[in-house]
């Protein structure tokens, strides 16, 4: 295990690099309340054997990474990145892949450096709007009034019958949503937009959604905010691709990087 401290906050890194140094860097954002782990249990190995040069981190306050009281806004996330890929002394455009949240700090990011993006692949995500805020201020505090609740009653109801491992992971999320400024600072609307000027993401884009969850309902309304890209729904799926349709995003994700890396590489070569 890996730790770099950047942007005043101690992140866990793991990075899994090919034997050619001139990999094309590959950087794995995970979802609120989740890690790092999300990525090496479904994709990560996968796309390493592409070739790619894989750095994924735990987000601050999560996983390994330190847990600062504040600090959980979506400008502080890409920051993070920026000072976390020249800690590492990575150097020109990057692929990246967001799920979720992950999703929506890779978008931002695409946003503020669009000539340091390579591609992007954006999993149940959307880019960061005033309505995105909107829509995530209800939910994250209702999210944090469960986790607080789920924590009490497990105690009280289930006891030791709570596997020790899941009893942990709800502290911590809970710990994350309760004890920091992370609610209030995502839906922070600081320098957010209602619509993205033309020609504002100038990758190519890969949009990866279930067919049941919330944000396929929205899907019109977020490729309003897009240039034309690839879109792949994943039938009968909910927002957890990455733990319940590993396969199915692996299908959709691993072919796609591959065309654009070759294709990125013959443009650069050209």
């Amino acid at each position: 295990m890996a730790h770099i401290t950047t942007n005043g906050v101690r992140l866990h890194v793991q990075r899994m690099r090919p034997a050619d140094p001139g990999a094309p860097p590959l950087v794995l954002i995970h979802g609120l309340l989740d890690t790092m782990a999300s990525y090496y249990f479904s994709i990560a190995a996968a796309i390493a054997g592409l070739g790619f040069d894989v750095i994924a981190y735990d987000l601050r306050g999560h996983g390994r990474s330190e847990r600062p009281p504040r600090g959980y806004r979506v400008d502080d996330a890409t920051d993070d990145l920026t000072g976390l890929l020249t800690e590492l002394g990575v150097a020109g455009p990057v692929h990246l892949i967001g799920f979720s949240w992950g999703g929506t700090v890779a978008f931002r990011y695409a946003h503020r450096f669009p000539d340091g993006v390579a591609s992007l692949i954006v999993i149940e995500s959307e880019p960061p709007t005033v309505a995105w805020a909107d829509r995530a201020t209800d939910g994250l505090r209702e999210l944090s009034t469960h986790l607080s609740d789920a924590e009490e009653v497990a105690r009280a109801e289930l006891g030791a019958l709570v596997p020790a491992m899941a009893r942990r992971l709800t502290s911590r999320a809970r710990e994350l949503a309760v004890a920091t400024t992370l609610v209030e600072d995502i839906i922070d609307r600081t320098g957010l937009v209602d619509v993205y000027p033309d020609g504002w993401l100038r990758c190519p884009l890969l949009l990866i959604v279930g067919g049941d969850s919330r944000l396929h309902s929205r899907l019109d309304s977020i490729l309003g905010l897009l240039p034309p890209c690839d879109v792949v729904v994943v039938p009968g799926q909910h927002h957890q691709l990455l733990a319940f349709a590993p396969q199915e995003v692996a299908a959709a994700v691993l072919p796609w990087l591959a065309a654009h890396r070759d294709a990125l590489a013959g443009a650069v070569v050209s």
